[in-house]
């Protein structure tokens, strides 16, 4: 069955990131199925390096545009003026950072042309400098290789690191410029987007990008406490009653972790055929409580 014409605008946010955009531009030159992209947006969030410049000489096959913000404004910010001057009716988002995989269109017009969906998530494959994160990240257990492609999933997995949404979303939902530092600005519109549209984000686990130098688990973790001093107190008066759920749940299952960590240390001490992974548990049981160290912070 022949997929109809899509007509996608790929929108790239950057910041301080030429290298990493530069190998990005290449690799969406080398994509199958490029006759479904109707142009490359790219957004450049008052980077201080020559990104905006190695955007504009690129020798891209697709129509270009851009903006320039006179300075950082976020990522909020930022996706919403790409939204803003793109033309497709599709939006494919990627970061500048990652690097598209061949067949990146061609599962997306598979699966829009296949299943009822307005927004559709696909999975990155990382690469850290810290392989014990690394292997973590790339848990097949993790995120949206836990579903087939078509099956609808929740609105938390829906990130802009590797999605297409269809435009006419974006007539009723947006995202919240408010929300400047790292974090939680998908969060609050996949939540605004699940209530205007129940139940349309699917998987779309065959659309893989690779994200290189990933920062490890101590740069990610003050990353996320950031998260917890800003955007999460934010959005903690934004939403009430349900982030109020979702802190007492973070306070449980960090302590839910700690129990397990105990045992596992404690079947370690006493030399015990028993075999436990706590890997993923640690990790998860970090990331949680610098969130929370962030959060009764003093900003």
């Amino acid at each position: 069955m022949m997929n109809k014409k899509l007509n996608i605008s790929i929108i790239i946010i950057g910041y301080n990131t030429c290298e990493e955009l530069e190998r990005l531009l290449k690799s969406i030159n080398n994509l199958n199925k490029s006759d479904h992209i109707l142009e490359v947006v790219y957004v450049d969030d008052g980077s201080q390096d020559s990104s905006l410049k190695i955007f504009k000489h690129f020798n891209l096959n697709f129509q270009k545009k851009f903006h320039k913000n006179d300075i950082n404004k976020g990522r909020s910010f930022s996706t919403q003026a790409g939204i803003n001057i793109a033309s497709g009716d599709w939006l494919l988002f990627i970061r500048s950072n990652e690097i598209a995989s061949k067949n990146l269109i061609n599962e997306y017009s598979l699966a829009i042309s296949r299943y009822s969906g307005l927004a559709f998530m696909g999975v990155v494959r990382y690469q850290s400098k810290d392989k014990y994160f690394e292997k973590y990240l790339n848990n097949k257990k993790r995120g949206v290789n836990l579903f087939h492609c078509g099956e609808k999933i929740h609105y938390k997995f829906l990130l802009f690191n590797n999605s297409i949404l269809n435009k006419r979303i974006f007539q009723h939902v947006c995202l919240d410029p408010s929300l400047k530092s790292y974090g939680g600005e998908e969060l609050d519109f996949s939540l605004k987007l699940n209530k205007a549209f129940p139940n349309m984000i699917c998987a779309c686990p065959g659309a893989v990008v690779y994200r290189n130098n990933y920062p490890s688990l101590k740069e990610h973790s003050s990353r996320l406490e950031e998260f917890g001093l800003f955007n999460f107190k934010a959005l903690s008066k934004k939403l009430q009653l349900q982030i109020v759920y979702y802190r007492l749940f973070l306070s449980r299952f960090i302590l839910l972790r700690l129990v397990v960590l105990f045992v596992y240390f404690f079947c370690n001490t006493i030399n015990t055929k028993i075999k436990i992974r706590p890997r993923y548990l640690i990790i998860r049981a970090h990331f949680l409580a610098a969130i929370l160290k962030g959060y009764y912070k003093t900003s």
